[in-house]
C-alpha cells in the first residue's frame, strides 16, 4: 500500500482510481486507457496505482464492479427520498443511470466500453453482474415472489444496449429513438409492477 497513508486515504484513492478509469475508458477507450492516465487523472502516481491494483485489468474489473454497488445503493436511497413510491424510483433511476449515463455524479460504462473489452475482463464483469440485480429485486420488496432475476437484468441490459445505438443517430428518427426508450422504461416498470402487492 503507498506509505504514508491511512486506512481511509487509501479506500479514497481507490475509489478515485476506478472512478478515473471508467471517465479515462469513456474518452480513449480500452486500448489508449494507460494506466499512468488513469492515475494522473485520480490524482495519483502509476507506482501508486501499482501498489492498489496488480494490472490495468484488475483495475477495470473493479471498476466495474463498484459500479454495480454505486448502483443499488442509489436505489436503494430513491426508494427511500420518494417514500417507498417503487413506480417513482424506478423512473428516476433509469432516466439517471440509462439516459443520462450517471449515477449520482458517478459516470457509467456504456456498451461501447464493453464492446471494446477483452473477453477476460467481461465474463469476470458478468459473473458478478446478478449480485446486481437480485439485489435491486430485494430493494424493491420482491425477493419472495416469483420475479425472475434473469428476466429483470435482460431487460436493463436491452435499455443498455438500445441506448448506446444513440451514437448512430444519424441512422435513427430522433423521436422514435426517444419513444423506445421510455417504452423499454415502462415495460421494466410494468414487469416489477406484476409481482408488487
Amino acid at each position: 500500500m503507498p506509505n504514508g497513508y491511512s486506512a481511509v486515504q487509501q479506500q479514497e484513492l481507490k475509489t478515485r482510481l476506478m472512478v478515473s478509469t471508467i471517465k479515462v475508458l469513456k474518452e480513449k477507450g480500452y486500448v489508449h486507457a494507460d494506466v499512468e492516465t488513469i492515475a494522473k487523472a485520480a490524482g495519483t502516481s502509476k507506482s501508486y496505482l501499482y501498489r492498489l491494483f496488480e494490472s490495468k485489468e484488475e483495475l477495470i474489473v473493479k471498476a466495474l464492479s463498484q459500479q454495480q454497488y454505486k448502483n443499488v445503493d442509489r436505489l436503494r436511497y430513491l426508494i427511500k427520498y420518494t417514500k417507498e413510491d417503487i413506480e417513482a424510483s424506478l423512473h428516476i433511476f433509469l432516466e439517471e443511470v440509462v439516459l443520462k449515463g450517471t449515477c449520482n455524479d458517478y459516470e457509467i460504462a456504456n456498451e461501447s466500453i464493453f464492446a471494446q473489452l477483452p473477453d477476460e475482463i467481461i465474463q469476470k464483469y458478468f459473473s458478478n453482474l446478478s449480485y446486481q440485480y437480485e439485489a435491486m429485486i430485494k430493494i424493491l420488496g420482491l425477493e419472495n415472489t416469483d420475479i425472475d432475476s434473469e428476466i429483470f437484468g435482460n431487460l436493463f441490459i436491452t435499455l443498455f444496449i438500445i441506448i448506446d445505438t444513440d451514437r448512430y443517430k444519424s441512422y435513427f428518427y430522433k423521436d422514435a429513438m426517444q419513444l423506445t426508450y421510455y417504452e423499454l422504461i415502462d415495460m421494466i416498470i410494468r414487469y416489477v409492477k406484476k409481482y408488487l402487492n
